[in-house]
């Protein structure tokens, strides 16, 4: 629930998302106008004071305006599974794993605003296990 609206995850054979509005009481949809090629499967939904991000497991990352609820920036991270997310001090952590070596995963750091990666970590596995999600204590 971001701002009175429930935000649904969509289905990935359309070309919306959909959210409830909880003042109004109905349903919604943002267009993504052409700027999403991707079927998406959107796993996590983030947000802070100005930006709401839609993060799918297919590697994309959509930027809406929060207060205009319009997509104004959509990020690729190629031959990557985004399995988790978080956002802390303008920074938007994304655990994914590679598509060719799923034994490391990573921790890619992009800047909000921009969207633009700032470091990349490289994790192995524990003791057979690999991470799962990802929490940044605040």
């Amino acid at each position: 629930m971001i701002d009175n609206k429930l935000f649904i995850s969509s289905d990935t054979k359309v070309d919306y998302f959909l959210y409830y509005d909880t003042l109004n009481e109905k349903i919604e949809k943002i267009n993504y106008n052409k700027l999403i090629k991707n079927s998406l499967d959107i796993s996590k939904i983030l947000y802070d004071e100005n930006y709401i991000f839609l993060i799918s497991l297919t590697g994309d990352i959509v930027k809406l305006d929060r207060k205009e609820l319009l997509i104004t920036d959509v990020k690729i991270l190629y031959n990557r599974r985004i399995i988790g997310a978080d956002i802390k001090d303008n920074k938007l952590y994304l655990l994914n794993k590679d598509d060719e070596n799923i034994k490391i995963a990573r921790v890619t750091i992009l800047d909000v605003s921009d969207l633009k990666q700032i470091k990349e970590l490289s994790i192995g596995p524990v003791r057979n296990t690999m991470p799962q999600d990802i929490f940044i204590y605040k």
